[in-house]
């Protein structure tokens, strides 16, 4: 077989190739976007956010209140109140505030929640616990939004 390149060529091909490659990196370009400040969201809630956190308050005492009337043999109106709870619909995306208000709101949602889910599964150690949750972080919602 014929040799194409000698030895001594191959070898300088790989000097060449080697030293080609390392040649200093390329810089890389840094641009700075201006500064844009924002004003910071208030800590507090807007007077809108109160009212509307009262109104879904008053709706989930009046399912509460429809839940303690039920009998849990009741199904058909267990049923249509777990619908009408959930009818109520997810919260705006200002809730993600971490306000106590918020916080408390969203307990009591779950709490009556937890009612329509014991009544409907007939858990009577659920349903307890629920409701003495309820009272207790209801009452301090109530105190909070006076």
């Amino acid at each position: 077989m014929k040799y194409f390149l000698k030895p001594s060529v191959i070898g300088i091909l790989f000097v060449a190739l080697f030293f080609g490659n390392c040649s200093e990196p390329k810089k890389k370009q840094e641009t700075t976007k201006p500064v844009v400040k924002t004003e910071p969201e208030p800590a507090g809630l807007t007077d809108e956010q109160k009212t509307f956190i009262k109104e879904r308050f008053q709706q989930y005492a009046e399912v509460k209140a429809k839940f303690d009337k039920t009998k849990k043999s009741d199904g058909v109106q267990i049923g249509e109140l777990n619908r009408s709870l959930r009818e109520l619909g997810e919260f705006p995306s200002w809730f993600s505030k971490n306000t106590p208000e918020i916080r408390y709101l969203k307990l009591v949602k779950s709490f009556v929640t937890d009612m329509g889910n014991a009544l409907a599964t007939r858990n009577d150690q659920l349903l307890e616990i629920a409701r003495n949750d309820y009272d207790k972080y209801s009452k301090d919602l109530q105190n909070m939004l006076e």
